[in-house]
């Protein structure tokens, strides 16, 4: 009866189907006890509806009193900022002054720093460039591979683009590929293409 009343009939409903053949439940279906049953489940709604009233009694009367705290720290606050408004007043020139100096030093900074960190990616750009070039002369000469045979490969692939080109370039790497030091320097080599200044 307490979950019914607190669950509403959906709950009596679905326990009904799922003990619709337990004996124990045949108060549900107007068995015996089914006059004490919807006496239960009255009391108990009765019950709750008293228990929401005194909650909701209780919350009115948190309610006001909070409002007359927040009433009487308002009034507080206010006598409070009269006092600070005549302070405020005096520094608010001094405040004044000392922002523009500081925006002006923060502004310089900023462009100090952003002018650093420009240059300091260029050198990183420009180092991470010169490893890629350092490890691919390196690849080369260990794979006794021309990279200028590359460029003259690759280059047709670049200013036309043709099905012909695409495979002619294609044979002729794979035909190269014969080991991994030679897949590396290939890697290596079109890494070292596509990151170039010139790559389009």
């Amino acid at each position: 009866a307490n979950f019914v009343a607190r669950n509403g009939p959906e709950f009596e409903e679905m326990t009904k189907q799922k003990q619709r053949e337990n004996p124990k439940f045949g108060f549900l279906f107007g068995g015996e006890n089914y006059l004490y049953y919807q006496y239960r489940v009255n009391t108990e709604k009765t019950a709750l509806k008293k228990q929401e009233l005194m909650e909701q009694q209780q919350q009115l009367l948190a309610q006001q009193q909070q409002a007359i705290a927040v009433q009487e720290a308002e009034q507080a606050a206010a006598a409070i900022q009269q006092q600070v408004l005549a302070q405020q007043q005096t520094v608010a020139s001094l405040q004044t002054s000392m922002t523009e100096q500081m925006t002006q030093s923060e502004s310089n900074l900023n462009a100090q720093y952003a002018a650093m960190m420009r240059q300091q990616q260029v050198q990183i750009e420009e180092s991470i460039l010169t490893l890629r070039q350092e490890k691919l002369k390196e690849l080369a000469e260990k794979c006794e591979v021309d990279l200028s045979l590359f460029d003259e490969t690759v280059q047709p692939i670049i200013d036309n683009c043709t099905k012909d080109a695409i495979m002619n370039g294609k044979t002729w790497i794979m035909a190269r590929s014969t080991s991994d030091d030679h897949c590396e320097m290939i890697a290596h080599y079109f890494l070292d293409r596509l990151t170039s200044k010139e790559a389009s």
